[in-house]
Parts: C-alpha cells; sequence; structure tokens
C-alpha cells in the first residue's frame, strides 16, 4: 500500500525553513537589543558626565524621566525628582513662564531657544537668581507627535552678574566722568570715539551722535594735528601717555586752549585696547601766563633803560679813573660792570622767555665759525667768571648758520651755571667737535652735580634744583637754551652725578 504524502512533506519543509529564519531573526533581535543598550548606556553616560545641564521630560504631563547631577545642581534638587511631573518637583517655577513654554514646545514641535534667561531657583531655604542659556527640543515617536523635550541647559549666572557688574561700574564712571569738569572721551585703536562725556557735548553743542560722526579731529585747530597724531604714535609703542596743549573750536567757532591728556589702555600683549582722553579747559591760564609775560616784558624792558644808563655812567667813570691813573679806583668799578651785565642778562632772559611765549623770539641766521665764537667769547667768560679757570682745548673748526648772537647766549647760560653750581677755583672746559651732520658744543664743570632724578627736569621753565636756594635764579637759564637749541632744530641734553660734576651738550645741524 501507498499513500501521497506531498503536503506532509512540504508543510515539514516549511517549518524547517520558518524555524531557521525565525532562530536568524531571533539572533539579529539579539545582537540589535545589545547595541540599543550599549547606545542606550552610552547615551546615559555622555548625559550624566556632560559639563552642561540635560534632562527629558515625558509626555505633555512633563514627567521628569531624565536629570544628569548638573541638572540636579542647578534645579537644587536630588535624584528622588525623577519620576515627578515637573510642577511637582519644582513647584516654585510655575509662577514663572517655563511650565507654558514647555507645554508650547510640546504641542507645536518647534524648538524653543533663549540666552540669559532668568529663574528664581529653591536651594534649602534661599530662592536664588539663576541665568540660564538653554534649548526645549521636543523628540518625536514613530507617528511624528511630540513624546519627549530635550532639557539642555548651560549656567551663565557668574558670566552676566560679572557683566552686569561692569555695566554698574561704566554706568558709575559714566555719571562721574559727567560730574567732573574735565572733557572725558573713550576711543578704540582705530580711532573711533565710543563715549563723550556731558562735558564734550555741551561744550561742542552736538548730540554724541553728531559729535562722533562729525570727527573729533575737525574741533581741533589744523596747526596741531600732525603733532598729536605723532605724540599718540609714540604713546602706542611706550605705552605713556601722551600729553599737549591744543586748542578746540567751541560752538561759537573760537579756538579754546586746553590741556589734553591721551592714555592708551594696553593688553597683556603691548597692544592699544582703547584711549581715555582727558581735556581740560585751560584758556584762563593762558590768559593770566600772556599778562603775567606782557607784565614781565613791560618791566624788563623798563628796567633795561635805568641799567643800560647805569652802565655808561660805570664805564664813563671808570674810563675817568684810567687816564687819572688812580689803578684802585679802576679796579674797584669791575666788580659793579660785571653786576650790571649779569643783571642785564637776566633781564634779556626774561624778555626773551616773554617773546618765547608770544612765538615773536627773533631769529637772523648767518654762517659763522663755532670754534671762532667759543674763542672770542673766552675772554669775556674769564672776565665775568674770574673765580673759575675757564679753558677751551679742543675745538673743532666748523661752520654753522644759526643766530649767532642766541647761540652765544646759550653758551653764556651754559657756562654761567657751570660757575654758580661749582667751587671756585675749579675748571670749567668748553668744547666743539664736528659729527656727521651736526656741531656738538659740551661744558664740562667740577661742580655739585645733579641727580638722575632731577637732571630730566633741569630744561623745565623756572624749576630749580632742591637743597640750592643760596644759589640766585629763577630757573629760567635752561629753559631759555633749550628753547633757542630747539628753534634751530638741534639737541641739548645733560650729564652728571651728584657731588661729580656735569656735562651738557647741544648739537646743531651743519
Amino acid at each position: 500500500m501507498s499513500f501521497e504524502i506531498t503536503d506532509r512533506v512540504i508543510s515539514r519543509k516549511l517549518l524547517e525553513r520558518y524555524t531557521a529564519q525565525l532562530s536568524d531573526t531571533n539572533d539579529q533581535l539579539s545582537i540589535s537589543n545589545n547595541k540599543l543598550y550599549k547606545s542606550e548606556q552610552r547615551f546615559k553616560f555622555l548625559i550624566e558626565e556632560a559639563p552642561v545641564a540635560i534632562g527629558v521630560l515625558h509626555g505633555r504631563e512633563l514627567t521628569v524621566e531624565t536629570a544628569n547631577a548638573k541638572l540636579l545642581e542647578v534645579w537644587g534638587e536630588k535624584n528622588a525628582i525623577v519620576g515627578l511631573p515637573l510642577k511637582d518637583a519644582l513647584p516654585e517655577i510655575n509662577d514663572q513662564p517655563f511650565q507654558k513654554i514647555l507645554e508650547k514646545v510640546f504641542d507645536t514641535g518647534e524648538a524653543f531657544y533663549a540666552n540669559e534667561i532668568r529663574a528664581m531657583l529653591q536651594h534649602g531655604q534661599v530662592l536664588k537668581e539663576y541665568f540660564f542659556n538653554l534649548v526645549y527640543q521636543p523628540v518625536m515617536d514613530y507617528t511624528g507627535k511630540s513624546a519627549d523635550i530635550l532639557v539642555v541647559a548651560i549656567d551663565v549666572t557668574l558670566q552676566v552678574n560679572a557683566r552686569k557688574a561692569v555695566e554698574r561700574s561704566e554706568e558709575h564712571f559714566r555719571k562721574l566722568a559727567d560730574l567732573v569738569p574735565a572733557k572725558i572721551s573713550n576711543a578704540l585703536p582705530s580711532g573711533e570715539v565710543t563715549f563723550f562725556n556731558r562735558q564734550w557735548l555741551d561744550f561742542a553743542g552736538m548730540s554724541f551722535e553728531d559729535l562722533r560722526d562729525f570727527g573729533y579731529l575737525e574741533m581741533m585747530h589744523p596747526d596741531e594735528i600732525p603733532g598729536f597724531q605723532e605724540g599718540l604714535a609714540a604713546a602706542a609703542k611706550s605705552g605713556v601717555p601722551y600729553i599737549s596743549e591744543m586748542r578746540f573750536k567751541n560752538t561759537d567757532g573760537s579756538y579754546v586752549w586746553h590741556l589734553n591728556v591721551a592714555s592708551p589702555v594696553m593688553n597683556e600683549a603691548g597692544e592699544v585696547m582703547m584711549w581715555v582722553r582727558s581735556t581740560t579747559n585751560i584758556q584762563a591760564i593762558k590768559e593770566e601766563e600772556q599778562r603775567k609775560n606782557d607784565f614781565i616784558g613791560m618791566v624788563s624792558h623798563e628796567l633795561k633803560t635805568p641799567l643800560t644808563s647805569l652802565n655808561g655812567y660805570l664805564q664813563f667813570m671808570q674810563r675817568k679813573a684810567q687816564r687819572s691813573g688812580d689803578d684802585v679806583l679802576y679796579q674797584g668799578f669791575k666788580q659793579p660792570l660785571k653786576q650790571v651785565s649779569i643783571m642785564t642778562a637776566m633781564i634779556n632772559g626774561f624778555l626773551n622767555v616773554a617773546r618765547l611765549d608770544a612765538g615773536k623770539i627773533p631769529i637772523e641766521k648767518s654762517a659763522f665759525n663755532m670754534a671762532e665764537l667759543i674763542q672770542s667769547a673766552q675772554n669775556e667768560f674769564r672776565a665775568l667768571y674770574s673765580s673759575h679757570n675757564i679753558i677751551c682745548p679742543h675745538l673743532e673748526e666748523v661752520a654753522v648758520l644759526a643766530d649767532r648772537d642766541k647761540i652765544l647766549q646759550v653758551l653764556n647760560n651754559l657756562v654761567s651755571n657751570a660757575a654758580k653750581y661749582s667751587a671756585a677755583s675749579t675748571t670749567i672746559e668748553i668744547s666743539c667737535k664736528r659729527l656727521e651732520h651736526w656741531v656738538r658744543v659740551s661744558i664740562l664743570d667740577q661742580g655739585i652735580g645733579v641727580s638722575k632724578e632731577e637732571l630730566g627736569k633741569l630744561f623745565e621753565r623756572y624749576y630749580r634744583v632742591e637743597n640750592n636756594n643760596n644759589i640766585a635764579g629763577f630757573g629760567i637759564g635752561l629753559y631759555l637754551c633749550a628753547e633757542i637749541i630747539k628753534i634751530h632744530h638741534g639737541k641739548i641734553w645733560g650729564e652728571s652725578e651728584a657731588g661729580r660734576g656735569s656735562v651738557f651738550h647741544f648739537e646743531l645741524p651743519l
């Protein structure tokens, strides 16, 4: 007997094939589950170890499903809040906008971004203020609807508080700057002005925007702009403030004198970050200075007349004594004539200072030999400063184009100073030599010397070395020398050590 079992065999083979496929599927599913588990663990690890606050809120109830340590820290809560709705986990935010924002993100499926958003969070018994940069990112399910919301928040409280402190400090500075009588401004390295105080705005009669757009340079006197720009360039390299006297135009179109201080603010690399400028009105001081100089000029001029007469009478009497053969009387007239000469030189100094301030000191250049000028002056110096030994051991023949009388005045002032500040019978040495494009004249003494701190101030007007009040003078001699040499486009400086004498040099272009 035989039975047909084709269907049974086919069914068994199908069952075996399906069993094999199911086994393969189970293996693949096991591998996928393992990968998914590892991926989930990695994701949880990344969230937990992330340096920012990260959490996941589930469903429209916004149940806290995941919250890393950073998020729990800023919330001021512990892991026990996981599984609670957000409104129960953080009841203090119910009166704040976050719940409504999260519900809107869940309903619309659109992410929410915010920078420096403020939140008040309960930490123990204290309600603390925080600021966050945060993202609420909806996470969709397979149907495309919102299932969860990923919360990412960066705590920027310290940065915000620091910025607010800077803003408060800046506001304090602005108010303070408006109260001071000086004109204060700030500028970028490019020159763009970022701040003018009230004094500037009132002086210019403009708003900040108009004054900034009008241009800071437009208010300066044109003659002073090149020097100002050179001074800024030097200050940017050295970091030392540039101080200058400048004129600025007011609302009437008149130029007013100001003391301008431009101070660079440098970074660690030595680059200019910004400029702070202080500009003080000194018009009244300038006018007072002018009145003083006019007075000095007038008095000096009036004093010269009787001195000239006195000098003439003394010379007449001296010649008369010489003709009569009275040598004692003749010699007796030398000292008063010397004092008259010193007094005349002093008055001439005051007159020249007044002329310098007025910009009217006359300069009449001519070609002459510097060595010959020194030699011709040597006898006069020996007569005036007979208590000292004045020598000229090194004189090179050098021709210059300069005002002979003014250079002689510089020599006289320097030799006079050397005599005043050195003991009797000491030597004063005058020398001149040719350099590449210059002639250098040097006056060396064996006097009391000057400290390094005071050496740089010697050429300032009315400056006198301390502890030498017993030595007569008004502190204008070296100032006048410096100004005369400056007009000749030359250089003047001193070298000295306290107790070891001094040497003063000046150079003139050939």
